[in-house]
């Protein structure tokens, strides 16, 4: 559903008029309409009364909201202005790359041979798709 989602974003910045507003705007609207869908959603769940704001809890919270939602999108929706969505597709499968590095920085894990093995042809497969 994620991915089915993320295609269907896209296509809509690339087909509406949301083509022509800048980067910022479109993250607005994505980001509030995805509050006002999922607030509702979360009291309709029962999840709201077990939320537990603790320090880790708002960190959190904070890097999902600055540090992905603001920067992240914010870089994608400024690309998709300037290049093709088959062009910014591959390097969208970078993401599990990065997340990987960042737990073996971050937090100490241990980056295996396998996922060497793997990034690196990950990496060769990109430079292939993109020349």
């Amino acid at each position: 559903m994620a991915g089915l989602s993320w295609a269907a974003t896209t296509l809509v910045i690339r087909r509406s008029s949301l083509a022509e507003v800048p980067p910022l705007q479109t993250l607005y609207y994505q980001l509030a309409v995805a509050g006002l869908l999922l607030l509702p959603a979360a009291a309709w769940f029962g999840d709201l009364g077990r939320i537990q704001l603790t320090g880790a809890v708002v960190a959190s919270l904070t890097f999902q909201t600055l540090g992905i939602s603001l920067a992240a999108l914010l870089l994608w929706f400024a690309l998709l202005k300037r290049y093709f969505a088959s062009q910014l597709g591959a390097f969208s499968l970078l993401a599990p790359i990065f997340g990987v590095l960042f737990g073996a920085l971050l937090l100490g894990e241990p980056l295996t041979i396998n996922f060497l093995m793997g990034g690196a042809a990950l990496m060769m497969g990109l430079l292939i798709v993109t020349r």
